[in-house]
């Protein structure tokens, strides 16, 4: 029986990196730009969303309003950058690049464990919101990183043999 490999092309990973970059650029934008008050870098759209956390309210519940989805699509196109740099082929895909993304991931999700549990154990309130939303990005993110390590350390002794 084959093995499948659910990984995309490697242009996907040159797209992902792109992508982050543009994000990241708009991120830090719309940040130095809303931190001065200015309300000219919102996008607004009309859409279906979840409105309140509160269901007692009279408008809780899913509503079509208009809402600032600025940050939203910065959420959407950061996990869709990272997630096609974390699941894209390597220009040569092969049985010991298998084993190091194995490695890489199992490292990176008890790195990530540990963050987590961390945060648990000594931040609460609000500042762990902020934590747990920082989490949506991190584990990916981790991945990315563990994995370009064990890369560059795998080239290494590939030719050093």
């Amino acid at each position: 029986m084959k093995n499948k490999n659910y990984l995309l092309p490697h242009i996907f990973q040159r797209i992902g990196w792109l992508l982050l970059a543009c994000t990241v650029a708009f991120g830090i934008f719309t940040t130095i730009r809303k931190s001065g008050n200015d309300k000219d870098l919102t996008i607004n759209a009309k859409y279906w969303h979840y409105s309140s956390m509160v269901l007692s309210k009279q408008d809780s519940g899913f509503t079509c309003t208009k809402e600032d989805i600025t940050i939203t699509l910065i959420i959407v196109f950061g996990l869709t950058a990272l997630t096609f740099i974390a699941l894209s082929k390597e220009k040569t895909e092969d049985e010991g690049i298998a084993h190091v993304r194995e490695i890489a991931l199992v490292r990176s999700l008890w790195i990530t464990t540990a963050i987590s549990v961390l945060a648990a154990i000594f931040i609460y309130g609000i500042p762990y919101l902020y934590v747990m939303f920082f989490f949506l990005f991190a584990y990916m993110l981790i991945y990315i990183i563990v994995f370009r390590i064990a890369m560059v350390n795998f080239n290494k002794t590939c030719h050093e043999e």
